[in-house]
């Protein structure tokens, strides 16, 4: 998309966005053995016939009742508990292959973005955002940030991790971990 549309803007910086879902939603994509073509392309990239079948009221019907069948009446809590799920298991178990997966062609995609960025003398950084779980041990479960943060390093991309710092903000304000609390923490730029 930076390619396509994105440097039609002669952007001054790229920032990255980094959540950890990035990653697993690759693993629900065909490629990665899952049944789904991914969100952007299943709802961009469609030809006139799949726009047509998808306004065919028995299409949809069909695809209204088995979304409800498989997530329940609260299609957007479910699929928000799944995805959840997905990110805990990354993180307590990294090592299960379709996360090696995941993780080989993420970090492809972040160094082409980055390589893409370089030979445009176009300055561009990592932004690397946590999950709230993480917060209750965020020694432990800071394995992914970690990874992207040496992925980082050794690439001399400009990254941040902003788990360290929201946490130590939240700490010294005696905040939980609740994402309705507006904390803004002093947060520094590393390489």
């Amino acid at each position: 998309y930076l390619e396509r549309e994105g440097i039609r803007y002669h952007p001054d910086l790229v920032l990255v966005g980094f959540v950890l879902n990035d990653l697993t939603e690759k693993i629900q994509l065909v490629r990665f053995g899952g049944t789904g073509e991914g969100f952007q392309l299943e709802n961009t990239f469609k030809g006139r016939f799949d726009r047509w079948a998808d306004r065919v009221a028995l299409l949809h019907f069909g695809n209204r009742l088995y979304t409800r069948l498989r997530f329940g009446s609260d299609i957007q809590r479910k699929a928000a508990e799944i995805e959840l799920m997905n990110i805990k298991t990354l993180v307590d178990q990294p090592e299960r292959p379709e996360y090696a997966q995941a993780w080989s062609e993420t970090l492809e995609s972040l160094e082409n973005l980055f390589e893409f960025c370089n030979q445009r003398n176009l300055p561009a950084a990592l932004v690397i955002f946590p999950y709230r779980f993480q917060y209750d041990d965020p020694e432990k479960l800071a394995g992914p940030q970690e990874r992207l943060m040496r992925f980082a390093s050794e690439r001399g991309i400009p990254a941040l991790d902003l788990m360290p710092g929201l946490f130590e903000a939240m700490q010294a304000a005696g905040l939980e971990a609740d994402p309705a609390l507006p904390v803004v923490p002093d947060v520094r730029l590393a390489a």
